[in-house]
């Protein structure tokens, strides 16, 4: 009996070990600085430095593994998702020093941030990126060197991975058994419509990163070679032919021999390339408006009107317009850069001081809204 009870004491205290390693996972200790200017009010210029400090405590936390986020890193999403709620993320802090100087109030905060919230809202900003439709996407950017074709092209190469990694869907244009020739790269490259359509019925893609990558002497110097490296690129909506971006980047390399100095130059050259492309595809995905349509109940149409105005006032929301009213339904179309469960968010977090409302349903692009 007492053996029994000794392993039931042992179960019992792993048990309580493994809660509290769990529970210590899901957040982190910060400690962090926050500063405010002092105005008319020292009491709320404390207010603003506690708020400054709790950004900077969750934007430190969030700094620990946002590289594993970086297509949301890149679309700007962090500033204006994440750090603007910070203190909802901040279960708990302790205000440790308080001091002014030089006209500014200063606090050292000690936190526990939730980094499993963190994470998850974190997860689904990359599934509202990619709901914008996924658009797939063709690299061609042939290499030249010494006026001749190599058969795999080094930025190409460079440029694909980058995209890969950052969530887009890149086809691998060696798998299609098509590879677009010289001459019809060129009309591509001019906006032919005919060699435009070509590319979309081999490669199957939404969008097209046409260009060229080439190589060129600098000198020779005590036996060091200088080579530079260009490479041009556009990216081309197949649907319409227009061209979204068009960027050219040149780089040096030196080195022994002449193929590595030109390897390090059109190396350097791709991935300051893949900078300025990586910026101007997401900017293009998120540039695009979602139609979300609203349904609300048990309101008058003097508080339909008050709705629309405060959705008008968020940031996520670009248009609004009052479709329908009848009895005590309305309808309200809105134009925004958000998915419907985001604005759903976004409307549940904010104070609806006129009259109370909840959210009770979300489906594809519709919410169901209710006064009570």
């Amino acid at each position: 009996m007492k053996q029994r009870m000794a392993q039931i004491v042992v179960c019992l205290f792993f048990l309580l070990l493994c809660t509290a390693s769990g529970q210590a996972a899901e957040h982190v200790e910060v400690v962090a600085q926050g500063f405010a200017v002092i105005q008319d009010a020292p009491v709320q210029a404390m207010d603003e430095a506690i708020e400054d400090a709790l950004r900077r405590g969750v934007e430190q936390a969030l700094g620990s593994y946002i590289e594993s986020y970086t297509l949301v890193q890149a679309a700007g999403l962090v500033e204006d998702t994440i750090l603007a709620k910070s203190s909802g993320y901040v279960s708990s802090y302790v205000l440790e020093q308080h001091s002014i100087r030089d006209g500014f109030v200063v606090v050292v905060l000690r936190m526990m941030v939730q980094k499993e919230r963190i994470e998850n809202d974190l997860d689904a900003l990359v599934l509202e990126i990619m709901r914008r439709g996924d658009p797939r996407l063709a690299i061609l950017i042939p290499e030249m060197v010494h006026g001749e074709h190599r058969p795999h092209s080094l930025p190409e190469r460079i440029i694909a991975e980058q995209f890969i990694q950052y969530g887009f869907s890149v086809v691998n244009v060696g798998d299609s058994g098509y590879r677009v020739d010289e001459r019809s790269l060129s009309r591509a490259l001019a906006g032919d419509a005919g060699s435009l359509g070509q590319l979309t019925r081999n490669y199957n893609v939404d969008f097209v990163i046409l260009g060229s990558a080439q190589t060129r002497s600098l000198a020779n110097l005590h036996g060091m070679i200088s080579n530079q490296g260009t490479v041009a690129a556009k990216i081309i909506h197949l649907a319409t032919g227009r061209v979204l971006a068009d960027h050219s980047v040149t780089e040096t390399g030196q080195h022994l021999t002449f193929d590595a100095a030109s390897e390090m130059a059109l190396q350097g050259a791709a991935e300051r390339m893949t900078e300025f492309l990586l910026d101007a595809m997401t900017e293009r995905v998120l540039s695009e408006s979602n139609q979300l349509y609203l349904e609300v109940h048990g309101i008058n149409y003097s508080e339909l009107t008050i709705i629309k105005d405060r959705l008008q006032s968020m940031r996520s929301v670009r248009h609004v317009v009052i479709r329908s009213f009848a009895e005590d339904r309305g309808e309200l179309e809105v134009s925004t850069s958000r998915t419907a469960a985001y604005l759903a968010g976004e409307m549940s977090e904010a104070s609806w001081t006129e009259f109370p409302l909840e959210i009770v349903g979300v489906s594809g692009n519709t919410l169901v809204l209710r006064r009570f």
